[in-house]
């Protein structure tokens, strides 16, 4: 039965992964939990290159709710660059406690994150990237929400997918 679990979830990041406009399949919704917003603080890592042309997009949520940026990056007001922390503001989506943040790069020049903290109502949440890079192409991140759609692993701390 695992092997079967982990066979799924493959086939669904594959397939939430095949398209550069796909958001990824963290789960849809089953009940209605509302509306809320959200502020997202992306720190890019010390060795990252200097800054980033890449574009960037961010989803995050648990394993029933997921809330979707779309686009994040701003060439022209220089997000992303080496060491610095953006925020990102109004952000709407399901209310959730967030406990897997994805990102999705398209571009050549590459991008580390450091850290990522959501805020939402008087609640944060931090995720600690520790310089990842993020590959192009491919929803990308932490996944550390415990439930049979989460991970194929019981050991889910801060595990990357």
């Amino acid at each position: 039965m695992k092997a079967a679990v982990t066979l799924v979830l493959i086939f669904t990041f594959m397939q939430a992964t095949s398209t550069i406009n796909a958001q990824p399949q963290l789960l849809p919704s089953t009940r209605n939990v509302g509306n809320c917003s959200y502020v997202v603080k992306i720190k890019t890592s010390c060795t990252s290159a200097h800054y980033t042309l890449n574009q960037i997009n961010i989803t995050f949520g648990d394993t029933l709710n997921k809330v979707y940026s779309g686009r994040i990056d701003d060439p022209q007001k220089g997000r992303f660059r080496r060491c610095r922390m953006d925020t990102f503001g109004h952000i709407f989506g399901p209310c959730t406690y967030p406990c897997c943040m994805l990102f999705y790069r398209t571009g050549f020049d590459g991008w580390k994150v450091d850290t990522a903290t959501i805020f939402v109502d008087a609640k944060s949440v931090t995720f600690f990237f520790n310089s990842m890079y993020i590959p192009q192409g491919v929803w990308y991140g932490l996944n550390n929400c415990i439930g049979v759609h989460a991970a194929s692993s019981p050991e889910n701390t801060q595990k990357r997918i």
